[in-house]
């Protein structure tokens, strides 16, 4: 007789191939929108990056696979050991033909039929002949287990969208850079009121870290006070999703990253407004009933992955970047956002029947390797 154990999919290894470093935990709220299914009792920590090499030890292990897929092409397909629901699956074209070789494209019809986090996936799919359907992204569902109706007065940045030393096709830009800065000094009293708690994954890494975050806040300011008051630019939170992993941190186990992707998660359902260009923040605040504003560029934007916002973009209230500038047609976002006006924008309703899909297959997987 067959021993199941339920495994959580993790995203641990780095580009790198360790599991030290700057991780964005998004991967882990991705993880922990797995646990309302799975359980969070005695569950397996499968890495998604060494997923060929799992081993389950006498037991198959039930792994819903939502994620990206995949730096490390070599460890695809995974390990028999593993009792796979294919749902909420990304598939970067760059990476995709070291997934869809003629083994990975077996397995993936074998344990069909795909359900694809975007369009972009399903388009790849469907010309391998792999049966598969948008089935929108898993996180959508963390509502389920995390939802807060007693929200405060709180207006959060996560990651907003932001050209400070990098263009919109992502190249290093010494005039934008040094725009940015002029722009700050002339502004600097409003600058240094916003410096201190200002944080954005671009200010974490590089040479000048000064010198980068103070171009970083003035493009923010720059752009953000064309459409929100101050009031609400000094009084947010801003927060950044890559955090510091590994050796040396306070997040090494998977269990300290999945506790701290739960802080996050529970920081966004207490809000009154997300704005942020993070799609496992703004999806999970669809599903907690947050109301959130995305933003990207008009161009190709800091993610530069096409297909990858496909069928999910429109699932959001939309702020798009254009020259220092955030524009948007929706009826529900006012010219100017400040404390009162921020009270009329709510999330449309598009993602609500793609979720009870979803949380209707992730039961319906469980409770038949129950039986």
């Amino acid at each position: 007789m067959t021993v199941f154990k339920n495994g959580v999919l993790v995203s641990s290894t780095q580009q790198s191939g360790s599991t030290d470093g700057y991780k964005n935990i998004g991967d882990y709220i991705q993880s922990l929108s797995q646990i309302h299914f799975s359980g969070a009792e005695d569950v397996v920590y499968v890495d998604k990056e060494r997923i060929s090499e799992f081993k389950g030890n006498g037991s198959k292990v039930r792994v819903i696979f939502n994620a990206w897929w995949m730096v490390f092409t070599k460890c695809w397909p995974p390990s028999d050991d593993i009792s796979p629901l294919l749902l909420s699956m990304h598939i970067s074209p760059s990476k995709a033909e070291g997934i869809l070789s003629e083994e990975g494209v077996n397995y993936l019809k074998k344990h069909g039929p795909i359900g694809c986090r975007d369009r972009g996936t399903e388009e790849i799919l469907k010309k391998k002949g792999v049966e598969c359907y948008f089935s929108g992204c898993l996180t959508l569902t963390i509502g389920l287990r995390y939802k807060n109706p007693e929200t405060i007065d709180k207006v959060i940045f996560v990651d907003p969208y932001i050209e400070a030393v990098r263009d919109e096709d992502g190249k290093f830009s010494a005039s934008l850079m040094l725009s940015n800065i002029v722009y700050g000094i002339t502004r600097i009293s409003k600058i240094t009121k916003l410096y201190s708690k200002f944080n954005h994954f671009y200010c974490l890494s590089g040479r000048f870290k000064s010198l980068r975050k103070f171009a970083c806040v003035s493009s923010f300011y720059r752009t953000y006070r064309n459409k929100f008051s101050d009031e609400i630019l000094f009084d947010a939170k801003y927060i950044t999703q890559s955090v510091k992993i590994g050796d040396g941190t306070i997040y090494n186990t998977e269990e300290e990253k999945m506790k701290l992707a739960e802080q996050f998660i529970v920081d966004y359902s207490d809000a009154s407004l997300v704005i942020t260009s993070r799609i496992h923040c703004a999806l999970p605040c669809l599903g907690l009933e947050t109301p959130v504003l995305f933003v990207h560029s008009e161009g190709v934007g800091h993610v530069r992955d096409p297909g990858r916002f496909d069928g999910i973009v429109e699932l959001f209230n939309v702020l798009k970047y254009s020259n220092f500038n955030l524009l948007s047609d929706a009826k529900n976002i006012p010219s100017e956002i400040n404390k009162e006006t921020q009270k009329k924008i709510k999330n449309k309703d598009s993602h609500i029947e793609i979720m009870d899909n979803m949380v209707s297959k992730c039961k319906n997987f469980f409770k038949e390797q129950n039986n």
